[in-house]
């Protein structure tokens, strides 16, 4: 049985503005956690060919050109991590049998190889998305 409702009309006030601050509290945590998919958000299809390359398990590199200060601010970066679910991405790991190169400018994945000793084996979205491996006498 619920408790009873507080008699007096101060009482009562401090409980409405309790239960409007909670949901207030509860509207801002419903907004941070859905609103990319309330607001229609797509995650972007151009994974759907590396994830058929790529193991259901094991490390996996994932290396970009996009500059951020924190893993957290990189749209790209999350946008993998969710289309590639289960699968673990490791940000920078060039040492993974399979290392992902997520490109703004498709004209860096050729130093991007070269400076990490990878080799590209397949790309999809003009060069943008690669799979890279590492090269045979590199390691």
């Amino acid at each position: 049985m619920p408790p009873p409702m507080p008699r007096s009309p101060s009482a009562r006030a401090l409980a409405a503005a309790s239960m409007a601050l909670a949901a207030v509290g509860f509207l801002r945590m419903a907004k941070v956690d859905l609103g990319p998919v309330a607001a229609g958000a797509r995650i972007d299809p151009r994974y759907a060919g590396l994830a058929r390359r790529l193991p259901a398990n094991g490390p996996i590199g994932y290396l970009t050109d996009e500059r951020f200060s924190a893993p957290i601010e990189s749209v790209r970066f999350n946008q993998a991590l969710y289309a590639l679910s289960p699968r673990l991405l490791s940000l920078g790991d060039d040492r993974a049998p399979n290392v992902i190169a997520d490109l703004v400018d498709p004209a860096e994945l050729g130093r991007l190889c070269r400076d990490h000793g990878l080799e590209p084996v397949a790309t999809w979205d003009d060069g943008r998305t690669a799979l890279l491996r590492p090269r045979a006498a590199a390691r």
